[in-house]
């Protein structure tokens, strides 16, 4: 693997490519989440590049039910981005707050790993749905646990200058 030492001279466009590439994993349903995730991608995008499927992929919500064959290829479109984009990514933040964890979340955390990639586990949130913690399978995925925005920031920062970039 070659490494390259960015330099101040690079347009923002070559420091992208050689950037990691993070993808978020979270729910995206209401408000709330969709604004949280936001807050997420702030913590971390100064140090990496970021797909937000809210902000990057498609929304199926937009769909009406009364456009129900256009809601199944735009779900497809949908699953289709995110797992290329998964594909492309370096390292997945898993969002898992909540006593009980967004499937999505949870599917895209199985593929990722399956991949081989790093999986951030992002836990604010002391409620869970076991006695001992969250499921073992899920446990299983996560490389490192994070607590707190700030935290995560200071690691992709750590993590984005030592890691290096294909040419």
């Amino acid at each position: 693997m070659n490494t390259v030492k960015l330099s101040s001279k690079m347009s923002v466009n070559q420091r992208q490519r050689k950037q990691a590439k993070i993808y978020i994993a979270a729910p995206l349903f209401s408000p709330a989440e969709r604004q949280f995730n936001e807050e997420v991608c702030s913590a971390i995008e100064s140090s990496c590049a970021v797909y937000l499927p809210q902000r990057d992929g498609m929304l199926v919500e937009s769909v009406t039910r009364e456009e129900f064959k256009v809601a199944e290829k735009v779900c497809r479109c949908v699953y289709t981005q995110d797992i290329e984009a998964i594909r492309r990514s370096d390292v997945v933040v898993a969002v898992l707050d909540g006593r009980a964890l967004d499937e999505g979340v949870c599917i895209e955390m199985g593929y990722a790993k399956a991949l081989g990639k790093v999986i951030i586990g992002y836990k604010s949130d002391v409620r869970v749905t076991l006695p001992w913690g969250h499921n073992p399978i899920v446990s299983g995925c996560v490389d490192v646990w994070i607590k707190c925005l700030d935290d995560l920031s200071n690691w992709f920062e750590h993590f984005s200058k030592r890691t290096p970039r294909k040419v």
